[in-house]
């Protein structure tokens, strides 16, 4: 179905819900499972170029907007710097863009935008559970994603980790 989201399956709607659990935590002046924050790990890859693949990451802890069953994670707001998108060029240089990420937990759609080169400016996926994982920097969430957009044919790993937990 191009174009078009359809519901997740089970296993990431209760992702979605344990994320949605640490963030409300969080707003309420908590620290889930002993917790700092929140953050966010994504790479995206194209086509057979590296042009278009990029690596960002950044702190999602707040703003938390509560809506519907769950609500939405957004990257920090100024003061803080936004996130940037690494990309690797043709000349294996950095090109670094700062994007701006959005996380509709109720749909399970991730939003980046920014001033991409070489692809469109808004980026849309939908999140899939792929595993659940514990490591030295705390509880681990991950997706994985493809974009249904004409103009995006990608692939997204996305991470959400709860900075700290046990």
């Amino acid at each position: 179905m191009e174009g078009k989201f359809v519901m997740s399956n089970p296993q990431t709607q209760r992702a979605l819900d344990e994320i949605t659990k640490w963030a409300r935590e969080f707003a309420a002046g908590g620290n889930p499972d002993g917790g700092e924050n929140i953050t966010f790990a994504i790479a995206r890859q194209g086509s057979h170029t590296i042009a278009n693949a990029f690596l960002t990451e950044g702190d999602c802890t707040q703003p938390f907007v509560p809506s519907g069953k769950r609500g939405t994670l957004h990257n920090q707001p100024p003061p803080e710097l936004p996130p940037t998108a690494f990309f690797i060029t043709g000349t294996h240089d950095v090109d670094q863009v700062p994007i701006s990420m959005e996380a509709d937990l109720n749909a399970g759609i991730v939003t980046l935008n920014g001033p991409f080169a070489e692809i469109p400016s808004t980026l849309e996926f939908k999140l899939e559970y792929l595993e659940h994982f514990t490591d030295d920097n705390g509880k681990n969430l991950a997706f994985y994603s493809k974009s249904d957009k004409p103009d995006d044919k990608a692939g997204y790993i996305t991470v959400f980790c709860l900075i700290g937990a046990a």
